[in-house]
């Protein structure tokens, strides 16, 4: 992974290091190129400019150029941007074909081309619906309208589906900081107070790995108690999001990342 950082490894560097790191291949596989993560606690750290959305554009067509080299060199893209440098950028994002076999989806890359495609094939599987009430679904400023477009296409099929999608400015790290996953419970309770709901779905990414707690030691059931709802995580992956917004969290129609 490339953490790019403006001014200082963008341009000519980034080029020059894709095609040094293009050298190893097949031994290298594929590296990912995502911007640094600027928040607001950067009192006495080394000066550093968050990315606009012309040089969102810049680093995209940069990359894209050299994927063309890369595929007619090694038969594979090699090199890809990450989605936050698309939705920076107000690009629409590559098709699934366009990931290959989405090798750098753990780095944000491809994720919603992933998630996408399987929120389709979910649909087209047609699950009935449980019982989801008032359902609030929050994600973080840069997620928000693919959210609301997969949230938009199922209430196109299912009619009855009362759904909203909010987005939530991260006060914890600085509005800098637009992915869901780093969204404090604290944002959360701010911003989310006074809105009725049955159900609040969230990204599981927002909670600890091993534990229902926020990054900001806000608990589960401390957010449950003070909005009055249910909290349900859903995984980042289609098919596990329409199940959770039909309210069909009981009854899953798919198991350990099989269809059943």
């Amino acid at each position: 992974q490339i953490v790019l950082c403006k001014g200082v490894n963008d341009g000519e560097e980034l080029t020059k290091t894709l095609c040094d790191l293009a050298a190893f291949t097949p031994m290298a596989v594929s590296v990912s190129v995502v911007p640094v993560g600027l928040t607001r606690y950067r009192e006495g750290l080394y000066s550093l400019e968050p990315f606009t959305k012309e040089d969102a554009l810049s680093v995209v067509k940069q990359v894209e150029e050299l994927q063309k080299k890369f595929l007619a060199d090694f038969g594979s893209r090699f090199a890809y941007v990450s989605d936050e440098f698309y939705l920076l950028a107000g690009l629409p994002l590559p098709p699934a074909e366009h990931y290959e076999d989405f090798p750098q989806i753990e780095n944000g890359v491809g994720m919603e081309a992933s998630m996408e495609e399987e929120f389709l094939a979910a649909l087209e599987e047609e699950p009935p619906m449980g019982n989801p009430g008032k359902t609030v679904i929050a994600t973080g400023v840069l997620a928000y309208p693919f959210i609301k477009k997969l949230v938009d296409m199922a209430k196109m099929r299912y009619t009855n589906i009362e759904a909203d999608v909010i987005a939530v400015s991260n006060n914890l790290f600085g509005g800098g900081v637009t992915v869901a996953g780093l969204l404090g419970g604290r944002d959360l309770l701010e911003q989310l107070q006074g809105i009725t709901m049955d159900r609040l779905l969230i990204t599981e990414s927002m909670l600890k790995a091993d534990e229902p707690i926020f990054l900001d030691d806000v608990t589960v059931e401390e957010l449950e108690q003070t909005l009055k709802t249910t909290l349900v995580p859903c995984r980042n992956d289609g098919y596990d999001f329409l199940e959770k917004l039909l309210g069909r969290e009981d009854f899953p129609y798919y198991e350990n990342d099989d269809i059943i």
